[in-house]
């Protein structure tokens, strides 16, 4: 079986997207991973190379969708870390610490744990990860600018 092959029997389309979804492996990040190439890669970057051919030196494969676990080519481009960080931004997705620390998270961070939600369950519901809730709840976690 060729590597193609075997990639795309782990991808399943969502018609109403166009996101191709990664259906085995995703860890934590949200990202799938791939073997190829005697080594474990991150899906996308696997699509990339299988599909369209090497990742020049020093770049990213980035999402137009902001589908971590989409592999579907067409959503993909090739991009610099710089770019990455203000697609980031843009998206409100936020860099580093300030990633989900708007105002609004935060009083939601704070009602949701009033009503006895789990901290797993609380960033299940506002877009982040348990440590990051975790960070809100203890007040360590300034608000996100906006512009």
């Amino acid at each position: 079986m060729s590597d193609q092959s075997r990639f795309q029997q782990y991808v399943a389309v969502d018609p109403e997207t166009g996101c191709h979804n990664w259906l085995s492996t995703i860890k934590k990040d949200g990202y799938g991973t791939f073997w190829l190439y005697d080594r474990v890669i991150q899906a996308h970057r696997a699509a990339w190379r299988l599909f369209e051919g090497p990742i020049p030196e020093g770049k990213l494969v980035l999402h137009h969708c902001d589908n971590r676990r989409c592999v579907n080519v067409d959503h993909l481009y090739i991009g610099t870390h710089k770019q990455n960080t203000a697609d980031a931004i843009a998206r409100d997705r936020g860099v580093g610490r300030r990633k989900t620390a708007t105002p609004e998270r935060v009083m939601r961070a704070r009602e949701l744990r009033e009503k006895g939600w789990s901290q797993q369950r609380i960033g299940d519901a506002i877009g982040c990860t348990q440590s990051v809730v975790s960070k809100i709840l203890r007040g360590d976690l300034l608000y996100a600018r906006r512009n």
